[in-house]
C-alpha cells in the first residue's frame, strides 16, 4: 500500500504552484506563439512539447501518476 501524503508530496503537480512552475512554461510558450508564423508556431510548439512531455514522463516515474503515463509518450510523439 501507498502512501498518499508522501506520494502527494513527491507530485510535480501536487498543488497550483507547483503546476504553475513546472508546467507553465510550456503551455504558455505554445499559447504565446499559436497565432504566430509557421516557423515560431512549429519551433515552439515541439519544444513545448518536449518540455511537457518530459515533465510527465519523470512525475509518472516519480510519483506513478496514471495520467502521466498515457501523456508524456504522448507529448514527446507529438513533438
Amino acid at each position: 500500500m501507498t502512501d498518499t501524503s508522501s506520494q502527494a508530496q513527491r507530485d510535480l503537480a501536487g498543488s497550483w504552484m507547483r503546476m504553475l512552475a513546472w508546467w507553465g512554461p510550456g503551455v504558455a510558450l505554445i499559447v504565446i506563439t499559436g497565432n504566430m508564423g509557421w516557423w515560431w508556431h512549429m519551433a515552439a510548439w515541439s519544444l513545448g512539447l518536449l518540455w511537457l512531455g518530459g515533465l510527465c514522463v519523470a512525475n509518472a516515474m516519480h510519483c506513478g501518476r496514471l495520467h502521466c503515463y498515457f501523456t508524456g509518450p504522448l507529448y514527446l510523439a507529438l513533438a
